[in-house]
């Protein structure tokens, strides 16, 4: 029987031993024991040999010992885990990069990790739990949040990305989010909290920027449709305020009527500088600020600036000039308006703080490419100067150098801003050089395209006499001041006061077979405004040969190339003026064509009209003669032309030179003295006889000679000439010479 057990056994051993691996070893060695000793039992017990009785409980003891020993060994194997487990958790919450703690309900910490004792500054666990005996009060921003967090805690048994304030050591605030749980006992009492806390600071940061630049955005666009609207609504009543002061200008007036008439002129676009630096400003600081790329004169934008502030220059008894060195190209590519702004923003600056003395504009070449030219501009006064502390100040938004300057000057104190912005915007810089009392130089940089050297736009002006025109604005007055400069052009006039009425009024002349040559439309109009306008006219076929020209009181950069692409043949901002207009009119009834080499191609048969092209078309007509036989100062005197945008043809001597002048109507000549055939001086008297074939007989000539000794001037000028350049030829001189001549 016994054999039979301890058989069972041995079994049970056999799976321990495959199960339990070092284990069942020594399992299997204790089986074979007491299978031995039990064996043995049953040998002795059977042949008598001695009474084996007692043998028995003595193996079943020893089975009972090793069952123990293997429970006790069992034991020390878990034991042995669970301080295993204990070490990697202990690793795990020490090395953890999120805060671990448990606190109890009444806000004492019981433990934490080196985590959020680093999240919270302080120096150790025990420095932590040492200091802090009540959460709520020393490390809640706000008490009630730990209220909060206890109410939530008890309810649900735990807590979800718990977002508050805390408070370091060091008295500053973070952002952390807790997760915890509520340990109870087995009458559901809390016991204490454990969970997480991370420091979330840096995160909700970058939310609240998101948002923020979100919002941004949204009010960046909000900005760019107010800026669009403002400028509408602020330039539509300028616009009658100037147009109507100038219409009253043109009537009979007494001395006294003239004089307020011109101060109101005057004072309204005075009004309408600081309205624009309004806008611009904010137009930058909004990011929609937009840059015009077009074809223009650089001197006729600097002589145009020189004008404009040497009358306010003259009114304070002080002189202004300007040079632009020989060397800068006049023809280039870019924005000509903004350029113009920064001009006169500085030198009107300049202008204001000189009492005497001058202020002097300087155009330099500061580097140049085959494509590119590189332009230093300076703008020098002998004004009053600038500190260096000052200077600090300078190019800051609404900032002068200080409060009595506005007091005594006035000024928005964005000039300086706008000038800055818009320099940097064209590939530049800009800088000021100034010493208190001894005057300043404030200079630029600008990047511009070239053009080619040779181009040359040709008009033959339109006659304008009953040519049928329409005028569509939603504003009264806008259509008065139109009609007022149509009537003056001997034109026929019509208004009208919006996009529907437009249509009506065209299709209507068209089928009384009286159809109007051109149409004049406002941009900004309710219901339908102006581009829109213009895309339902060229649509239609019996409109389509309307020439249409486009007055925009928004002015926004961009807009011309967009009217052009619908089919206006014109762009102009408001406030017109008279003569632009006049200027334009006869420009779009006239023929316009663009000569230049390798720059347009076959099928460009017209010009995009704008005030630009419209000063350019002035330049342009004049005219040229160059009477030279020798061919390097012909190539340099063509040279100095281009620079300027002026062409010429050429002649070798004085004989080609008359015969030249009786086919063609010439501005101007630039007569050598010294020719074959026929001299500089035959040639002259020849042409100012009235018996002779030429065209214009009292056309300028300027003398070009080698001869600089006395008397040689008053003998050209005995010969009939204008006026006399000696060889070798200044640029500049040469230059101002033959505008002097052409603008008489």
């Amino acid at each position: 029987m016994s054999i039979i057990i301890t058989g069972i056994y041995t079994i049970y051993v056999l799976i321990i031993c495959s199960i339990k691996k070092r284990e069942g070893a020594f399992i299997v060695l204790i089986g074979i024991i007491i299978f031995f000793i039990t064996a043995l039992n049953d040998i002795l017990y059977t042949n008598l040999i001695i009474n084996t009785a007692y043998i028995f409980p003595f193996g079943l003891s020893i089975f009972v010992f090793s069952q123990a020993f293997i429970i006790s060994f069992k034991f020390s194997k878990a034991f042995i885990k669970v301080e295993e487990l204990s070490s990697t958790l202990s690793g795990i919450v020490n090395n953890s990069p999120v805060g671990i703690f448990r606190s109890t309900p009444q806000g004492r910490l019981q433990m934490i990790n080196p985590s959020m004792v680093k999240m919270f500054k302080y120096d150790s666990v025990e420095d932590f739990i040492g200091t802090i005996d009540n959460l709520g009060k020393q490390v809640y921003a706000n008490s009630e949040e730990r209220e909060k967090f206890k109410y939530l805690i008890t309810k649900d048994g735990f807590v979800r990305d718990f977002e508050c304030e805390n408070i370091c050591k060091d008295r500053s605030i973070i952002m952390v989010s807790i997760n915890a749980y509520a340990m109870k006992n087995e009458k559901g009492d809390i016991l204490y909290y454990e969970g997480t806390i991370e420091d979330i600071t840096e995160r909700k940061r970058a939310v609240e920027l998101e948002i923020a630049k979100k919002a941004a955005e949204d009010s960046n666009r909000s900005k760019s449709d107010f800026l669009a609207n403002m400028s509408h609504e602020i330039r539509t009543p300028m616009n009658g305020v100037i147009g109507m002061t100038t219409l009253l200008l043109d009537t009979n007036l007494d001395k006294e009527q003239q004089e307020y008439a011109n101060t109101i002129n005057q004072s309204s676009e005075a009004l309408l500088t600081i309205i624009n630096d309004i806008l611009d400003f904010s137009k930058i600081e909004a990011g929609k600020m937009e840059f015009e790329d077009i074809d223009f004169d650089l001197r006729k934008v600097v002589e145009d600036v020189c004008d404009l502030m040497a009358i306010k220059a003259d009114e304070k008894a002080i002189e202004f000039g300007s040079y632009i060195d020989p060397e800068v190209p006049s023809l280039i590519y870019g924005d000509p308006g903004r350029l113009r702004q920064i001009l006169l923003n500085l030198s009107g600056n300049a202008v204001k703080f000189t009492v005497k003395g001058g202020v002097f504009i300087q155009v330099l070449l500061d580097k140049e490419t085959d494509t590119d030219a590189y332009i230093l501009f300076k703008v020098k006064d002998t004004g009053i100067g600038i500190s260096i502390e000052a200077q600090k100040k300078l190019f800051q938004s609404f900032s002068q150098v200080d409060a009595s300057v506005t007091r005594k000057y006035g000024g928005t104190g964005l000039g300086l801003a706008i000038s800055k912005r818009l320099a940097e915007m064209m590939g530049g810089d800009i800088g000021i050089e100034s010493s208190e009392g001894k005057g300043s130089t404030f200079w630029f940089t600008a990047n511009f395209k070239k053009q080619p050297e040779c181009k040359k736009i040709e008009v033959t002006p339109g006659d304008m006499k009953g040519k049928k025109i329409l005028s569509v604005d939603d504003n009264p007055i806008n259509l008065d001041i139109l009609n007022g400069y149509l009537k003056s052009f001997n034109c026929r006039s019509k208004s009208v006061l919006s996009g529907k009425e437009a249509l009506m009024a065209l299709r209507e002349a068209h089928m009384n077979g009286d159809p109007f040559d051109a149409a004049i439309l406002d941009y900004m109009m309710p219901y339908m405004d102006g581009a829109n306008l213009g895309i339902a006219i060229k649509e239609d076929p019996n409109l389509k040969n309307v020439k249409l020209i486009m007055l925009s009181s928004r002015g926004m950069r961009g807009d011309a190339k967009k009217m052009e692409s619908i089919g206006f043949i014109a762009y102009l901002t408001k406030p017109i003026k008279r003569n632009q207009l006049y200027d334009c009119l006869s420009t779009v009834f006239g023929k316009i064509t663009i000569k230049a080499e390798e720059i347009l191609s076959q099928d460009k048969k017209s010009v995009f009209i704008t005030r630009h092209i419209l000063d350019e078309i002035k330049k342009s007509n004049i005219r040229i003669l160059l009477a030279e036989d020798n061919k390097v100062n012909q190539t340099l005197a063509l040279k100095y032309l281009s620079k300027f945008g002026l062409c010429a043809d050429v002649v070798d001597n004085g004989k080609k030179a008359i015969e030249a002048l009786e086919n063609k109507d010439y501005t101007i000549v630039l007569m050598d003295v010294q020719m074959p055939e026929m001299d500089g001086f035959e040639a002259t008297r020849s042409i100012r006889d009235i018996g002779s074939k030429v065209l214009n007989h009292d056309i300028p000539i300027i003398a070009m000679t080698a001869h600089a000794m006395k008397g040689d001037e008053n003998r050209c000028i005995s010969a009939g000439m204008n006026d006399y350049i000696s060889k070798p030829i200044n640029p500049q001189i040469f230059i101002e010479k033959i505008i002097k001549w052409t603008e008489k």
